[in-house]
């Protein structure tokens, strides 16, 4: 297989990543495999939603993408849409499969933003994810409730929670727009 960006190790030893083999199970799906093994586990096929053509999926423009573990390793929490220059005119949606394939959950929805990059926080009750246009900045999922909580409204992505929970880590582009 080869392996996309942003692989996740969980706490017991399994590596998720999206799979951008070519054919079955097809590109940019969520794959689960132990480190060193040749043979893994489909987690997610990014066609079974029926949300992403195989045209988008294939140039690289949508698919599934940064998947993050549950900190009991039975959840992958994942994106799904189009990323990159896509995401200012497409959707991404927040979803999470059972790391065994069972079964999955998509936790947002609309088509009117792009939100990607979830991460689970340590307690496994809430995600944190990243929202692109109309509004940017991130967000708080709690699993319980289907409560959304803004945390950020600037231009911020890769959220990752601190191994507390008390903290969440992120990147924020600093561009000034106003020069461009």
């Amino acid at each position: 297989h080869f392996m996309d960006v942003f692989p996740d190790l969980s706490l017991d030893g399994q590596l998720t990543f999206t799979s951008k083999q070519t054919g079955s199970p097809g590109n940019s799906s969520i794959a689960v495999m132990p480190p060193g093994d040749t043979k893994f586990t489909l987690a997610f096929d990014t066609y079974e939603t029926g949300a992403l053509d195989e045209a988008t999926v294939s140039s690289g423009e949508g698919g599934s993408f940064q998947p993050s573990w549950s900190s009991d390793s039975e959840w992958i929490t994942f994106g799904l849409g189009w990323w990159f220059q896509s995401r200012a005119d497409e959707p991404g949606w927040i979803f999470r499969a059972k790391s065994d394939g069972s079964s999955y959950e998509q936790l947002t929805f609309g088509n009117s933003s792009n939100k990607g990059f979830p991460s689970f926080s340590p307690d496994g009750k809430k995600i944190v994810y990243r929202e692109y246009l109309p509004e940017f900045g991130l967000r708080l999922l709690d699993l319980n409730s289907n409560e959304t909580t803004t945390l950020t409204t600037e231009r911020d992505n890769l959220p990752f929670f601190s191994p507390s929970g008390e903290w969440v880590l992120f990147t924020r582009n600093m561009t000034d727009l106003s020069k461009n």
